[in-house]
């Protein structure tokens, strides 16, 4: 889903089932059996699985432009399965705020200007500041429909949004009802460092 406008090159060490991204001294659990794509391939597997006009496309493309993927893990390699696969993103994004309530305000606006290429998006509970290894950050929690050329599907989609200095953090765990994954997403949400 993220399209980038430059590579950078990394130093990325895989340990005793830690992720660690040397770039930006940021580490997270790797979760057990599943699969680390390359940087990109989601674009490939996104643009195959999800229907989404050439409009709502290129609205994503935009609205990831000025980010950085740090890591992807699947649940499934993509060839695997048919449907959704559970996926934990973490990207790291410029943040134009100085305190935190400016912070959740633009994450607020983000999740309304989604809403308009995924109109399906529910919030599940108000966004919320939260603490996450003693740092504060955003939480989003919410559902959306997803059109796969497989059938409908609901996505749950949980987001941590870790605002640290000009730039912030993006957590996203998505699962499904049918592969509910919320106890390994909360061992992995704990075990972030940054």
């Amino acid at each position: 889903m993220i399209r980038y406008l430059f590579l950078l090159f990394s130093s990325v060490v895989m340990a005793q089932g830690t992720f660690h991204d040397a770039r930006f001294g940021f580490s997270m659990m790797h979760p057990t059996n599943w699969f680390q794509p390359e940087i990109g391939d989601q674009l490939k597997n996104a643009s195959e699985r999800i229907k989404l006009s050439p409009e709502k496309l290129e609205a994503i493309f935009r609205s990831h432009q000025n980010s950085i993927e740090i890591v992807t893990f699947l649940k499934h390699h993509p060839d695997s399965i048919e449907g959704i696969i559970p996926t934990i993103k973490v990207i790291l994004r410029p943040n134009p705020t100085k305190t935190l309530d400016e912070f959740k305000t633009m994450i607020e606006y983000s999740i309304n200007s989604m809403k308009k290429t995924f109109p399906d998006f529910v919030l599940t509970q108000p966004v919320s500041i939260v603490k996450l290894n003693g740092k504060s950050c955003v939480l989003v929690e919410g559902l959306n429909k997803i059109v796969t050329r497989f059938g409908t599907g609901e996505v749950r989609t949980v987001m941590y949004t870790i605002p640290d200095g000009d730039t912030f953090y993006q957590i996203n765990f998505m699962d499904t009802p049918k592969e509910n994954c919320n106890p390994l997403f909360i061992a992995v949400a704990n075990s972030i460092r940054w």
